[in-house]
């Protein structure tokens, strides 16, 4: 499966996709120190900018007088990988398995603007999730994967589920914690999973969906929830660290970062989910024995 991870940040929701066997396509991500490391971890892999730019247009793409290879935005005189529009981005993108976004908070979190405003689904920030939903809109994944605090739900859920339901998408919502999968820390998030649907009848794979977050957390150890380990920021000694490099720069981006073994967890078992919904198909396509 296919992965394309909105408000990336550090990359964890490509991380624990490369854990569940799923390939990211492409990244959308502003913060110069978080492309920097998508491109190193990820190299090859077009990172996007302003989410409110992604997929914008529809342009055709055409072979490049230049190189006489690569695709070619004759609109915007650019290459694949520079141009933003659906049409230069490549066949990847025309069957995507899932899109994440774990998109900001302030504006909804307690800790933060929400506090004093409420404006929530509403504010500037945390607004851009309409944006993340115009992505999906654009790309047609069959899943899609929210992350947020846990009082969105309060302040926006029900938008965020009116505009899924609006694209056909049949969602399911849960708070989980990082420490039920060996975190040393709590940090409760609320994720909400996706699936698209055909048909307006429930099927029975959307009530699976449901089981995903409830037993997400739930089953035996694996290499992915415990380790390679949890380290503090600086080593326990007597003496102060001379420091880490970029420090203030490696703070923000794991504040504002998802916990990877949480989401390694969700995509597992959608990537279950799938696998068996590609036997069922198979199976009902395979002619009975003596034909």
């Amino acid at each position: 499966m296919t992965l394309v991870d909105l408000f990336a940040g550090l990359g964890g929701f490509s991380l624990a996709g490369s854990w569940a066997g799923m390939k990211t396509v492409a990244f959308c991500e502003t913060d110069p120190y978080c492309r920097a490391l998508l491109a190193r971890h990820w190299p090859g892999v077009p990172i996007h900018g302003d989410i409110r730019t992604f997929g914008a247009c529809a342009a055709d793409y055409e072979t490049c007088e230049c190189c006489g290879e690569e695709p070619w935005c004759a609109e915007h005189e650019m290459h694949w990988g520079e141009c933003e529009c659906i049409g230069c981005m490549g066949e990847e993108l025309q069957n995507v398995g899932v899109v994440t976004a774990g998109f900001p908070c302030q504006d909804a979190s307690v800790a933060g603007a929400g506090r004093s405003d409420g404006c929530g689904i509403s504010g500037r920030r945390t607004g851009l999730f309409h944006e993340a939903l115009r992505v999906c809109e654009l790309v047609r994944p069959r899943w899609v994967i929210f992350e947020n605090v846990p009082a969105l739900r309060r302040r926006g859920l029900g938008t965020v589920l009116e505009g899924l339901a609006a694209l056909r998408y049949d969602a399911e919502w849960a708070c989980l914690t990082a420490s039920a999968v060996g975190a040393p820390i709590r940090r409760e998030r609320l994720w909400i999973v996706a699936r698209a649907v055909q048909e307006p009848e429930r099927t029975g794979l959307e009530r699976h969906v449901g089981s995903i977050l409830a037993r997400a957390v739930e089953g035996g150890q694996d290499a992915h929830t415990t380790g390679p380990g949890w380290r503090d920021p600086a080593p326990r000694v007597c003496r102060a660290a001379d420091g880490v490099p970029q420090r203030v720069d490696r703070l923000k981006a794991l504040g504002n970062a998802i916990v990877p073994q949480v989401a390694y967890r969700i995509l597992r078992a959608i990537a279950e989910t799938e696998a068996q919904a590609g036997r069922r198909g198979r199976a009902r396509q395979a002619p009975e024995r003596g034909e």
